[in-house]
């Protein structure tokens, strides 16, 4: 996940296209004029140039491991730790049990609730309410387990998820979450 974000950053792409392209050049370069026999045996010969340089095998091995181990520390230091907030993951709202996960959001700037969260729950048998109508835009949630019911305000489900999400912002801006002792 670390190394996916770090490759988007647009002088990090640029960078590498570069070095890649410092690394290809002397193999492309001769090899457009010749034919295909000739350009594999280039190829090998510059393969066999680089592999007998004169380093030591030791050499590459301790490179190897310093740049593995760099690349670990590298990974526990910058390796974020959460938000507080990212605790509250469940709340009483509106007479209905709620519950919901976070994961860091890519395309805006913080956190955002998980797949389609929050889920409501019924506070009585804990069990999931499902989504029910009567008749035009008049709908309601019920458990299947215990038959509670609660009306959604003439909105269809997914306004009142909405309206649940920005409560729920907002008792995170305000640090409320913390005070309730659900």
């Amino acid at each position: 996940m670390l190394m996916k974000s770090f490759f988007k950053h647009p002088i990090i792409a640029g960078v590498v296209v570069v070095i890649i392209g410092f690394i290809i050049t002397p193999i492309i370069a001769p090899v457009k004029l010749q034919s295909f026999y000739e350009a594999i045996k280039t190829i090998g010969l510059f393969i066999k140039k680089i592999l007998s340089y004169g380093v030591p095998v030791w050499i590459i091995i301790i490179i190897g491991i310093a740049y593995l181990f760099l690349l670990k520390m590298v990974k526990s230091f910058s390796a974020k730790i959460e938000p507080d907030f990212t605790s509250y993951t469940s709340d009483v709202l509106d007479d209905i049990h709620w519950e919901w996960a976070w994961f860091k959001s890519i395309y805006k700037e913080g956190y955002d609730f998980k797949g389609d969260t929050p889920v409501p729950i019924c506070k009585r048998c804990q069990g999931y309410l499902v989504i029910g109508s009567r008749g035009y835009n008049i709908s309601f949630l019920e458990c299947e387990n215990c038959g509670f019911s609660k009306s959604l305000e003439n909105l269809v489900f997914k306004e009142y998820q909405d309206k649940i999400k920005k409560e729920i912002y907002r008792k995170v801006r305000t640090g409320q979450w913390k005070a309730d002792p659900r």
